[in-house]
């Protein structure tokens, strides 16, 4: 007989089972996914199995809101692309003049100054001529990106 119970990680009705699966049983664990919310801890952990990664953005300027929670730093960092222009498929335009009115750290500093000097195709602005763009890859800026996070 199914039972009818709330998820205690993610609020989701599912249907309450006798057995778990195990935790090499990828095909049943993709079925119960689909009951759960995409983010929940019991069916990312296997029913806590396996190790519960966490990342958090290391320098204040990435600021907030987090991203979503993943398993592992690149694809937490993937959760920052959305903060920079997709100034074509697969490359972003990163905007040096923003550099000026970063704040934070002195290892966070560097951090974005080197991410100035990693792009490409480098552009002055018409109105300021000090001041530039340029772009960069997709997999480069999830590089740098990674870097800016760190588990928790």
């Amino acid at each position: 007989m199914e039972r009818q119970t709330v998820c205690y990680y993610c609020a989701r009705d599912v249907t309450e089972s006798d057995s778990v699966p195990g935790v090499n049983d990828y095909e049943s664990w993709e079925e119960l996914s689909r009951y759960h919310a995409e983010d929940c801890e019991w069916i990312r952990t296997r029913a806590h199995r396996l190790p519960i990664h966490r990342f958090e953005n290391a320098f204040e300027s990435l600021g907030d809101p987090s991203p979503k929670q993943a398993e592992s730093a690149r694809e937490y960092a993937r959760g920052f692309l959305p903060m920079f222009v997709e100034d074509s498929p697969g490359q972003y335009r990163i905007d040096a003049l923003i550099g000026h009115t970063r704040i934070g750290s002195a290892t966070e500093l560097k951090w974005w100054d080197d991410l100035y000097d990693a792009t490409e195709n480098k552009q002055p602005y018409d109105w300021a001529p000090a001041d530039w763009s340029g772009t960069i890859s997709e997999d480069k800026l999830l590089d740098f990106l990674e870097k800016a996070v760190q588990q928790v």
